[in-house]
């Protein structure tokens, strides 16, 4: 996988050899997010969640279009409508994201991925965000239904006309140990997992 850049089998000795040997760390970062309820303002008593690969809002199994309103830094940005919308990590852009259309980017990137999921327009394509900013989702008054937000794909909760999503870069990321270099790791997780640009090469021209 991408978190584990070695065979399964073989993790006694690697263990091993992190032991006898030392090992590389890098540092993956992680979404900051935190819920404002309509009029309420944060949440009482809430510490938000720390996400290592994504936030996922989406219309659940409501029959009606996402509509979220997107901030960036208090500046309106977009309204989503369609299935929803992933807000991704780095870490995270091979995973919900990729299979959204999203771009793939480097873990060591310091940035958020922006992906709308089955958007209804034809000209709604991805972004990246820098990792300074702090993006503000909110389902407006104005939506047919409720939405859900999911955490790394669990802690599902309810976000209601008036709710509003605030993400932005956790100052706590995770420690990561890399087998050999997270750049040679990483390119060998795209290119095994995914048989990035995998492809014949082109022949030599003959005489």
């Amino acid at each position: 996988g991408f978190m584990t850049p070695f065979p399964v089998d073989e993790y006694k000795n690697v263990i091993d050899e992190c032991i006898s040997a030392g090992f590389r760390l890098n540092l993956r970062h992680r979404l900051h997010c935190s819920i404002l309820k309509a009029g309420k303002g944060p949440q009482c008593n809430a510490k938000g969640h720390s996400v290592l690969n994504e936030v996922v809002i989406d219309r659940g199994g409501s029959p009606f279009l996402t509509q979220l309103e997107c901030y960036c830094d208090e500046n309106f940005a977009t309204m989503v409508e369609g299935d929803g919308l992933i807000i991704s990590s780095t870490t995270g852009s091979t995973a919900y994201n990729l299979a959204a259309g999203g771009p793939i980017v480097q873990p060591e990137v310091p940035a958020m991925i922006f992906t709308p999921v089955c958007p209804h327009s034809l000209s709604f394509r991805p972004l990246v965000f820098p990792s300074t900013v702090t993006l503000k989702i909110t389902v407006p008054d104005t939506a047919r239904a409720n939405c859900n937000i999911y955490y790394d794909g669990s802690d599902k909760q309810i976000l209601e006309r008036g709710d509003s999503v605030l993400i932005s870069m956790s100052m706590f990321p995770v420690p990561h140990v890399a087998y050999n270099t997270p750049i040679t790791d990483w390119f060998h997780g795209v290119r095994q997992n995914l048989h990035w640009n995998l492809r014949k090469p082109q022949l030599k021209l003959s005489g």
